[in-house]
């Protein structure tokens, strides 16, 4: 039987009948006796934390039936300017979306094995209480739309404070990281609070590594994500079960608003494109007119129909001026965007020259056939772009639906990639240990992208690690 699962992490997937819990008790006992363990934060993935409207107080997310007006960003050249009231105030635990839909447990598994079984405390990150230097977690919440380096620079003055309020300058956390929050927690690692991006010369330093004693990765796109350019050319559901989605869509026109959606595209040397009849398709994500070569977002003719019947009702006689006006700004908005996802990508991409002080360790999916290239195709005059294998015409082509399927989906947890996991681009072998320097313990495990936090084979591991 299969039931329901929110999209938090940056994708949703099926989740499989459960298996009988083992005794928690039991497997987390080491844990739970020894005192004096290092401080944990925790580092949620895209979608995995509560927006309010700080005006209104009004929740913005989670919510089955997200408001556009409610999640999408201002959208000038001058990213840093477009701020909204919304803000994060905790992380998703459990979310509720209405009948007849349960509640959806989303990280509530790990912060109850933690308090519960763990001998952790649950901590406040803001406001930590006497003894919060050890025994204690902490959940690290922030705005997912925004820049990842401007998050990863709230972490770094999160960390900076606790240290201060706790009286202990010396004192380094555990870090668990999911999904995007895995590219944050490896951006703090790396740079710490520096911004930089577009920086000539800049180099690895180490900056957060004072203050982390070990990392742990779980299903973190580290070369990005192909799930990423679907929600950004059609958006993508609250929740699914299989392949119905249901409930509201976060639309793409939304995300187009988010610079962290486009910071989580596909590395260059990870990103595969075919057409119908599965020859490669030269494709560079980072410039707009590819984006306009296939009619993505902005440049896709229902976009503009629906734009054009906005001002004509908005504006009357004036409605195409707007029209241009606003289609040049929402281009001028996507260079700049393209342009600082790509100078993240780089900067996680960059081989330091310093060994990476720290112990880092990837827990990751891949028993689930995972999405890695898309088809586009020339349908009806337009240019389509298709996702997913089953809704790839074969007819006359002369292929099978196996080699379609060969060619967009290899072993993943369901939305990211065993290949990404382990920062492998498609021109390096995927059969083991990422050559990467600065990533080097991996364990892999059955489980989908949105479970992966929260199975007790995983915690079991992750506890195993903190008490070394």
């Amino acid at each position: 039987m299969a039931a329901l699962v929110f999209c938090a992490g940056g994708g949703c997937a099926l989740r499989q009948k459960p298996k009988p819990h083992p005794d928690l008790a039991q497997i987390f006992r080491p844990a739970k006796e020894l005192t004096g363990k290092t401080p944990v934060i925790v580092i949620p993935g895209m979608l995995g934390s509560r927006l309010v409207n700080k005006s209104t107080g009004e929740k913005v997310w989670p919510r089955a039936h997200p408001k556009e007006d409610d999640l999408s960003l201002p959208t000038s050249p001058d990213l840093k300017k477009n701020r909204d009231d919304v803000v994060a105030v905790d992380v998703v635990e459990t979310a509720k979306l209405g009948f007849p839909i349960p509640e959806i447990k989303v990280y509530e598994e790990l912060t109850e094995t933690l308090a519960t079984h763990a001998g952790y405390e649950r901590g406040d990150i803001d406001n930590p209480q006497p003894g919060g230097d050890r025994d204690t977690f902490y959940l690290f919440a922030y705005d997912w739309r925004r820049d990842n380096v401007e998050t990863a620079q709230l972490l770094a003055e999160k960390i900076a404070r606790l240290r201060q309020r706790l009286g202990r300058p010396d004192l380094r956390f555990n870090l668990i990281a999911h999904s995007m929050g895995g590219l944050v927690a490896r951006y703090y690692m790396m740079y710490g609070g520096e911004d930089v991006l577009g920086r000539a010369g800049a180099k690895v330093t180490w900056a957060g590594a004072p203050s982390i004693d070990k990392v742990v990765l779980v299903g973190v796109p580290n070369e990005g994500t192909m799930e990423s350019v679907r929600a950004l050319v059609k958006g993508f559901p609250v929740a699914e079960s299989g392949l119905l989605p249901l409930f509201g869509t976060v639309e793409a026109e939304t995300a187009f608003t988010m610079p962290a959606a486009f910071q989580l595209l596909p590395h260059r040397g990870s990103q595969e494109f075919y057409d119908g009849r599965l020859q490669t398709v030269e494709v560079d994500l980072y410039e707009v007119e590819t984006w306009r070569r296939h009619h993505w977002s902005i440049f896709d003719p229902s976009y503009r129909r629906d734009l054009t019947k906005r001002m004509q009702k908005t504006h009357g006689a004036g409605w195409h001026v707007h029209l241009d006006d606003h289609l040049a700004d929402r281009e001028a908005y996507l260079k700049v965007v393209l342009a600082r996802a790509r100078l993240f990508t780089e900067a996680l991409d960059v081989k330091a020259d310093l060994a990476n002080p720290l112990k880092v360790f990837i827990f990751a999916g891949d028993c689930e056939r995972t999405p890695r290239a898309a088809i586009i195709v020339e349908e009806g005059g337009r240019t389509i772009t298709v996702f997913r294998p089953g809704r790839v015409k074969i007819k006359g082509t002369g292929l099978t639906r196996a080699e379609v399927e060969a060619k967009m989906l290899e072993p993943g947890d369901g939305r990211i990639t065993r290949r990404s996991a382990l920062a492998v681009g498609f021109g390096e072998s995927a059969g083991g240990r990422s050559d990467r320097s600065d990533l080097l313990f991996t364990v892999f495990g059955c489980q989908i992208h949105s479970d992966l936090p929260n199975d007790a084979t995983f915690q079991d591991n992750l506890l195993s690690i903190f008490l070394k």
